[in-house]
């Protein structure tokens, strides 16, 4: 249960900062998708999810470049990267992301 708060409480802190900050805080997620470790893929990917779900009016004009940079993980190996993608795939199609040229192929 307390991780599940700590999880939850991580999520709105960086939902707070993106609301003030948007570009900086994508900046910073997306440039961890390069990072050697999959902890810091998935957990990028999973705020990410989270700004979808959550912050959809606010990330309007940042549609098209989030899909471009999340598309540059669907050759990772890692299963835990590949499940938290295809979980934000689905949070994105839900959101109309995937409408934009690039999105479908």
């Amino acid at each position: 249960p307390s991780t599940i708060k700590n999880h939850n409480e991580l999520l709105r802190c960086f939902e707070i900062l993106a609301t003030n900050h948007m570009e900086p805080v994508l900046t910073h997620l997306i440039n961890r998708f390069m990072a050697k470790e999959s902890s810091a893929r998935v957990g990028s990917l999973l705020i990410i999810r989270h700004f979808v779900n959550s912050m959809n009016d606010q990330l309007e004009d940042k549609k098209a470049f989030l899909l471009s940079s999340v598309t540059s993980l669907t050759t990772d190996a890692n299963l835990d990267v590949r499940k938290a993608l295809v979980q934000l795939t689905v949070s994105m199609a839900n959101h109309g992301y995937l409408v934009l040229e690039g999105g479908q192929g």
